[in-house]
Formats: C-alpha cells, structure tokens, sequence
C-alpha cells in the first residue's frame, strides 16, 4: 500500500483527543515524549513515555503515543504487547483497535489485521481509510470476490467519481492485475497518479502491470520515473533491470546491478 505506518499527524490527534495529561513529573515526561515523537524522533521520544506510562498505568494518551513510537522503529513485539493489552484493559478503544490493525496489516498478518479492523469498524464506522485496508486483506487472504465487491461500494457505482483516494484505486488495480484484466487495472493505476503525480509506487505499479501486459517500452519509461522520484527505492530498481534486459539495453541493466549489489552490501555490514 502506499502509506506503512500510521502517519504521524496521528500523533496530533491523540494528543488533541485526550486532555486529561498526567501531572507533575510524569506530565513532563508524557509532553516531552509527545514533542519528541511529533518531530520524527520515536527513539528519543521512548524513554520518556515509558517514565510516564510506569507513574500513569492505562493512561490512553501515553499507550497510543508509545505504541506509535514502537511501530515508528520496528519494535513491534512491543507496540503489539502494549496495544492488546490496552484493548484487553478497555476492549472499546477504538483509536488502540486501530492501530492494531495496520500493525498486523503492515506486517501481512492479514486475518488478524480484519479482526481488529473489524473490532474498529464496530466502535467508529464509516472510516473510509479502514474499509480499503479490509479490502486489501480480503484480496490478500484469496477472498477476491468479497474484495471486489467492497472495492466497487467503495468507489461508488464503480466509475471511480467522488474523488476516490490513490490508496483505493492502488488496492484496485493491484487485484484487477492479478485477475488479468490490465488494461482496467492500468486505467486505476493512471487515475491514482492523477491525483498523486509525484508518487513512486504509484509509477512502480504502473511499470509493473505494463510489463507483465507485455509493453516493455512503456514499462522501462514508468521505471526509471519510479526511481527518479524515490531513488533509494530498490523494487523499481529490480524490476527496471529485468525490463533492460529483455529490451537489450545492457548499459541501464548494469547500472541498476550495480546499485542493487552495492544496497545488499550495505545491508550485510550492518
């Protein structure tokens, strides 16, 4: 999907939506993590909630925010072990049933992603955000039929009219290219670019349905704009160097070898 986390502007709502803050030292504790995480430092932001969560046990504001930190740095044992221990504690939060669900969904545990999406949808319906993630765990989890049918509701009378989210059409198209029909899926994926010109995958996905549709040439261009846009990026950069090699440009072929041997280097020394 296009967004892996829950985006940090998150963050501002749960801050907003509890105002009951803890007091004297542990208030301190709890704003300067809150200030901390709001600024893109989850690491730093840690130890501070964590002071502030063991003077205030089962304050929403502190679990939501040190779950959110955890996922921030792929601590997700223990945003998972901190959120159902919330929802055990209070099984009508709905923000922690949330963020549940995209931990589980971001983490391809797709059944378990619809159970809590499920235990959301109950609490707080009518997020639209939410339904297009259970649609994309439905296809995920081969219940194709049910997915389509909830990405049709979803985008009206199937026409794509109301101004239908990137992230809709994307999940879409992903299914419409995996039934084979792409020129359907092709026509998602470019009304999704519409509204998000700059965006990466969008442009991956687009190569991709390309190549697989057996348009090498269009393919190759969608390509090397996914990579311009997000260079450090390694799946187009995979899949540039197999649609370079079918059109015999050996130079862009190696290019990219290049670059994935030397990101895989990296990743080995650390």
């Amino acid at each position: 999907m296009l967004f892996t986390r829950v985006p940090l502007v998150l963050l501002a709502l749960i801050l907003f939506q509890q105002p009951a803050t803890p007091a004297d030292g542990a208030e301190t504790e709890y704003r300067t993590g809150a200030a901390l995480a709001a600024a893109g430092r989850p690491a730093e932001a840690i130890p501070h909630l964590e002071r502030a969560l063991v003077a205030l046990p089962g304050n929403a504001a502190v679990q939501h925010l040190l779950a959110q930190a955890y996922c921030d740095l792929n601590r997700l044992t223990e945003a998972e072990r901190l959120l159902q221990a919330v929802v055990a504690a209070n099984p009508k939060d709905s923000q922690a049933w949330r963020m549940l669900a995209m931990l589980f969904y971001n983490n391809s545990f797709y059944d378990r992603a619809l159970h809590a999406l499920d235990q959301f949808d109950a609490l707080q319906s009518g997020d639209a955000d939410v339904q297009v993630y259970r649609a994309s765990a439905l296809a995920a989890l081969g219940k194709k039929t049910q997915a389509e049918a909830l990405y049709v509701r979803l985008l009206g009378d199937g026409s794509g009219s109301g101004n239908p989210s990137p992230e809709l059409l994307l999940g879409y198209a992903q299914l419409l290219h995996e039934s084979g029909r792409t020129a359907l899926a092709l026509a998602r994926i470019d009304q999704a670019i519409k509204i998000l010109p700059r965006n990466s995958k969008l442009y991956f996905w687009r190569a991709r349905i390309l190549w697989d549709g057996g348009d090498a040439e269009k393919a190759f261009e969608a390509a090397q704009t996914a990579i311009r846009l997000a260079p450090e990026r390694s799946q187009p950069r995979s899949l540039l160097l197999k649609i370079a090699k079918s059109l015999g440009r050996e130079e862009e072929a190696e290019a990219q070898a290049k670059w994935l041997d030397a990101a895989d280097r990296r990743l080995a020394v650390r």
